[in-house]
């Protein structure tokens, strides 16, 4: 089983400069940190991952037929935690729902649901976290139990309101799986052996406003290139770390889009952070 863990190693504050975003979907764009848990770990290896939970729920999946391909979803397993961000934008408390966090349950044997459960927390620095209440016995509020499906408002998955919570915006989104509790309840209503633990399919915002000086990066396919893109009179610093947190690199970012040759750095799994006076954007890239 592999076992991956990044952890950043600076927190920026909360961003204050930001424009409203015309409400579309925006889906999730980096991922902070993956514990896969035991059980199924599909989707896990970096041939998919994190490709294949960033930006939005595959369009084929319905309530009867749930999508199982590693290229559109990552098993966590059971008791595993990942957390997701978004680098360009914040998820901000309007009326209704404000993100959704897509899975693969689904329906079966006259109208059971196939859930595999997850409790979802929520932060706006990566640091501090506010957890969504999630019972247990019910599965109500938890994610993992509404089948994504096209024909459900949201494209179905597991819709959550920042009010409840008493958050006015966020950044990052964390799951950890719970499956195991079920397992352990032969009595439980959705108790099935066959239950492996939570597959993540995506996490998006439906209210967010864009962050108007946020970083961006972009990777070339084999990981010798980043390329680092920052607005004009932003300056930020870039880290590269190491799967053990060791810093690898520290350099000043100018603004406007500069070229890094990644070849300097040794080969594996490497965290890349970027930080502005307002924003920071955190992402993992293999080479």
């Amino acid at each position: 089983m592999m076992r991956m863990r990044l952890v950043i190693a600076a927190v920026a504050t909360m961003i204050v400069t930001a424009t409203v975003c015309a409400q579309q979907r925006i889906g999730a764009d980096t991922v902070l940190l993956l514990m896969p848990g035991s059980g199924q770990n599909s989707g896990q290896g970096p041939v998919f991952f994190p490709r294949n939970i960033i930006g939005l729920p595959d369009s084929t999946a319905s309530a009867e037929r749930p999508v199982t391909d590693p290229r559109s979803i990552c098993s966590i397993g059971l008791g595993g935690e990942i957390i997701l961000g978004f680098s360009g934008h914040a998820v901000v408390d309007r009326p209704g729902a404000d993100f959704v966090v897509y899975e693969n349950a689904f329906t079966y044997g006259g109208g059971r649901i196939y859930a595999e459960p997850a409790v979802v927390s929520v932060s706006a620095d990566g640091v501090t976290w506010t957890p969504f209440a999630c019972d247990a016995a019910t599965l109500r509020g938890c994610a993992g139990v509404t089948p994504t499906d096209a024909s459900l408002m949201y494209g179905g998955g597991d819709a959550f309101d920042l009010a409840d919570v008493g958050v006015d915006s966020i950044r990052w989104v964390r799951i950890v799986d719970i499956t195991q509790r079920i397992l352990d309840d032969p009595s439980h209503r959705f108790f099935d052996p066959t239950l492996s633990g939570f597959d993540l399919d995506a996490v998006v915002a439906l209210h967010s406003v864009r962050i108007v000086d946020a970083p961006q990066m972009r990777f070339d396919p084999a990981g010798e290139l980043f390329e680092v893109g920052l607005p004009a009179a932003t300056t930020g610093v870039m880290r590269v770390f190491d799967v053990r947190g060791t810093m690898l690199d520290e350099r000043l970012m100018p603004a406007g889009i500069s070229i890094v040759d990644a070849t300097a750095f040794p080969p594996g799994l490497l965290m890349v952070q970027v930080i502005t006076p307002s924003s920071m954007y955190v992402t993992r890239v293999l080479r």
